[in-house]
């Protein structure tokens, strides 16, 4: 009530948001309090960008959807013990539950009811899988939902899958890196043949052109034509 009334005279304080927030949680009343932190964020435009109230927001979300999931251990039948309930006790509650709800023994009801069991007997199954998988029963004793465990398994399997394909396609990665080393060597040693062999023609090209100069020069010596040698030798 204090945090109220200090809203209400300065809507622009952060305190008695939080202090309002705390309170409201600790009476489990989630939505009252998630109202109170919108409330907040929306009072001033600068706390839009605030993380730490965006995170209390979060927070009061996450104790939402917690308080409006199913019982997972109150399904199955687990009484008394709940989460501190062994794989083996979930086990066996499964079983008794699973026995109750089994669409065969509903066959000759309504469809109405058959369809019930059958909705019933899903959940049953998926409880059991929560429940009995360690990484996935933890989250959902921290308060997640069934929803948000099933992202959070896949992405810890596509986190698995890419480290066990890393070494591979380090290797893999190696080998193509290799390949084309190799292939580089021998373009390489192409091309310096190539250019080695097309120097010999050239060379073989201007010889020639240097013998014909030759005998040209000594037919116009033989007919006195060749007044200096040095004209042809500027040739």
């Amino acid at each position: 009530q204090e945090a109220g009334r200090a809203i209400y005279a300065e809507p622009t304080l952060l305190a008695p948001y939080l202090l309002k927030a705390e309170a409201l949680q600790a009476l489990e009343r989630w939505r009252e309090a998630l109202a109170t932190m919108e409330q907040c964020v929306n009072s001033e435009p600068s706390r839009r960008s605030d993380q730490a109230v965006l995170q209390k927001v979060v927070e009061a979300q996450f104790l939402v959807k917690k308080s409006e999931r199913d019982d997972l251990y109150a399904l199955l039948g687990v009484t008394g013990v709940g989460s501190k309930a062994s794989e083996k006790e979930v086990r066996a509650a499964y079983k008794r539950a699973a026995l109750e709800w089994h669409p065969d023994k509903h066959a000759e009801e309504s469809a109405e009811q058959r369809a019930e069991a059958e909705a019933h007997f899903k959940k049953l199954g998926e409880a059991l899988e929560i429940l009995t998988d360690p990484f996935k029963r933890k989250l959902w004793d921290e308060g997640h939902t069934v929803e948000s465990i099933g992202q959070q398994a896949q992405q810890r399997r596509q986190q698995r899958r890419e480290q066990l394909l890393a070494p591979l396609r380090r290797v893999l990665l190696r080998g193509a890196r290799r390949r084309v080393a190799e292939r580089a060597q021998r373009v390489g040693g192409e091309v310096a043949r190539r250019a080695r062999r097309e120097h010999r023609e050239k060379w073989r090209d201007s010889e020639l052109v240097r013998r014909e100069l030759r005998q040209r020069r000594e037919q116009l010596r033989q007919h006195g034509l060749l007044e200096e040698d040095r004209v042809v030798d500027r040739l």
